[in-house]
């Protein structure tokens, strides 16, 4: 009996050996490639300029903004900016949360940059409140946030496309301003 399994035994083997032989796995195939971390993605100009807010630009000319928002109009008091950034238009009357805004739109270089929605007056802490709830809907979280009701209150989201969204609250000089700009953005790109 033990004659029979060793006869059945070769019989295989002969068997085997005159199968084909088929190349033997490359390496890649044998191992799979090794985890990428997950690194940050970094920011990049984008393509195409980024909206500051609603439809208005990063980037846009006067004429621009003035075509894509015909209720704006040259600013009375040009303010100007530390940097040199200039506001040249304003929308003089926004209602925004049942209060009255107003809209001014800073340029430098001939391009828009900033965007800032100021109270016309009287702003509370329920304003600023209101204001943020909503800046969380349309931005998330924020990034920042100081709430002080007796001093200055301060919020800061950054949107997926890179724009700098700034709320900034103190009702003892009657302030409440929303900023859109894309200043992080554009120093990120520089690091």
């Amino acid at each position: 009996m033990v004659f029979g399994l060793f006869r059945r035994k070769i019989a295989a083997d002969a068997v085997a050996a005159q199968l084909p032989v088929a190349a033997p796995p490359t390496t890649t195939a044998n191992y799979p490639e090794p985890p990428t971390p997950d690194l940050p993605v970094p920011i990049t100009p984008p393509a195409a300029k980024p909206p500051l807010w609603q439809d208005v630009a990063y980037g846009m000319t006067p004429g621009e903004v003035r075509w894509t928002r015909p209720e704006a109009v040259p600013s009375i008091d040009a303010r100007l900016l530390g940097d040199g950034t200039a506001s040249l238009l304003q929308i003089p009357s926004l209602q925004l949360a049942g209060h009255d805004y107003s809209v001014q739109f800073y340029f430098k270089d001939g391009g828009l940059t900033q965007v800032t929605i100021a109270t016309n007056g009287g702003p509370s802490a329920a304003d600023f409140d209101g204001i943020a709830n909503a800046l969380r809907l349309r931005y998330g979280r924020e990034v920042a946030f100081k709430d002080s009701p007796d001093s200055f209150s301060t919020g800061e989201w950054l949107s997926a496309d890179g724009i700098n969204v700034s709320l900034v609250f103190h009702e003892a000089i009657g302030c409440l301003n929303i900023n859109f700009q894309y200043r992080y953005a554009e120093a990120a790109m520089q690091l």
